[in-house]
C-alpha cells in the first residue's frame, strides 16, 4: 500500500533474484509485478500472482508515484518461495 494522494499515478516493478522483471516478455521474465494506474483516493493498492516460474529468493519491487512534476520512489523488498515445497532459500 502507497498514500498517494487524489490523482497521483503510481507504477510498480518487480525485479527477481535473476535480474529478471515481472514485465512480460520480451521486456522481462513474466513472473508477474509489472503495473500501474491513476489513484482514485489517498491511497494506491494492488496485488499480483508471482509465476509458479520464477527463481526462488530474494526479490524487490521498486514503486514510484508521481503528482504535479514531483516523484517519489521506493524499493520494498520480498522472498520469493519454492513453489514445490514453499520453502524459501
Amino acid at each position: 500500500m502507497v498514500e498517494a494522494g487524489l490523482d497521483t499515478t503510481v507504477t510498480y516493478l518487480a525485479i527477481y533474484a535473476n535480474g529478471e522483471t515481472g514485465a512480460p516478455p520480451p521486456h522481462g521474465g513474466g513472473h508477474g509485478g509489472n503495473d500501474g494506474d491513476m489513484t482514485d483516493d489517498e491511497v494506491y493498492e494492488d496485488t499480483w500472482m508471482v509465476s509458479p516460474g520464477a527463481p526462488t529468493g530474494q526479490a524487490r519491487v521498486q514503486v514510484v508515484a508521481g503528482r504535479d512534476g514531483g516523484y517519489a520512489s521506493v524499493q520494498v523488498p520480498f522472498l520469493v518461495a519454492d513453489p514445490t515445497d514453499g520453502g524459501c532459500p
